[in-house]
């Protein structure tokens, strides 16, 4: 990677989408005084179209960083900016009534998942039986489905804890993706980090703080985006993706266990185990399925 590209990753990718974190979220940290709360435990939630602003900053600063927005589409990686661009704005216009209908959060994962993967997909699977490529974007929308119903439930929860371990995942996504031979998808992994990482730094002091499910969920079909293009355009493993999609429904699901619900740093930790448990088993087959050489893809 050029310097020119490392730095537009470190403005429109990192810089960009933690100051729209830390500026969207600011007013649910100053909601109360710490005079009249303390330690930070009324509820500090934000507005759901507040929260969309997350994926909104990522759907803007990924395309800046790489290769921008392209019309006509003439392959399925250059569908991507636009893709992000209607999960933000679909988190930032539908975000109440998501919150209020949680089973349609899933419903609309697994259904636009499939709806990108198609279209992603189409040309590399034009050449497949047709059951083959029916039953690949059936794979890939289930997995993104299962990334945007996880991510949403685990907006949902507060704390601090919840944004870390989407980060977590983060982590594992670019580091299978990266073992794989793709580059773009690496830098939307690291944007959605950054947005995420706002969050931890208010919910830190407020604790009671919750992305809501509109917002984190629109993260999570982002990170389901690009499983569906590292799949069909590159070398991953589709069951990579897929221990990747078991690691994001391991995050809010941990917070129910017995280990993971207890307080502090020794819940949070048990928690981010059964977190990288799935996440270690995706990079060690990303590590099996390396390719003799690898170039780099664009996506």
């Amino acid at each position: 990677m050029d310097a020119q590209f490392q730095i537009r990753v470190a403005v429109f990718a990192v810089a960009l989408p933690a100051a729209v974190s830390l500026l969207a979220l600011a007013p649910a940290w100053l909601r109360r005084s710490r005079t009249e709360d303390p330690r930070g435990l009324a509820d500090a939630s934000p507005p759901p179209y507040v929260a969309a602003a997350l994926p909104l900053a990522v759907a803007i600063g990924w395309p800046l960083a790489g290769e921008g927005w392209r019309w006509p589409v003439v392959s399925g990686g250059q569908w991507a900016p636009w893709a992000l661009a209607a999960l933000a704005l679909s988190a930032l216009a539908l975000g109440g009534a998501l919150e209020r209908a949680r089973w349609s959060v899933m419903f609309a994962g697994v259904v636009g998942s499939g709806i990108l993967a198609w279209l992603v997909a189409r040309n590399a699977l034009a050449s497949a039986p047709t059951v083959a490529a029916i039953g690949t974007v059936a794979a890939l929308a289930a997995v993104g489905g299962a990334m945007t119903a996880a991510a949403s439930a685990l907006g949902r929860q507060p704390g601090a804890g919840p944004p870390l371990l989407l980060i977590l995942c983060c982590i594992c996504s670019a580091a299978v993706w990266g073992l794989t031979g793709h580059i773009q998808p690496i830098v939307a992994a690291i944007a959605v980090s950054a947005a995420a990482g706002g969050a931890v730094i208010v919910a830190w002091f407020r604790p009671a703080l919750r992305l809501g499910g509109a917002g984190a969920g629109a993260l999570g079909a982002m990170l389901g985006l690009f499983a569906s293009l590292t799949c069909t355009l590159g070398d991953t493993p589709l069951a990579a993706n897929a221990l990747l999609a078991a690691g994001m429904i391991a995050a809010p699901l941990s917070g129910l266990t017995p280990p993971g619900a207890r307080p502090g740093w020794v819940g949070l930790l048990c928690r981010a185990a059964m977190v990288l448990a799935p996440g270690a088993a995706a990079v060690a087959l990303a590590l099996a399925s390396q390719p003799p050489q690898v170039e780099g893809y664009p996506y």
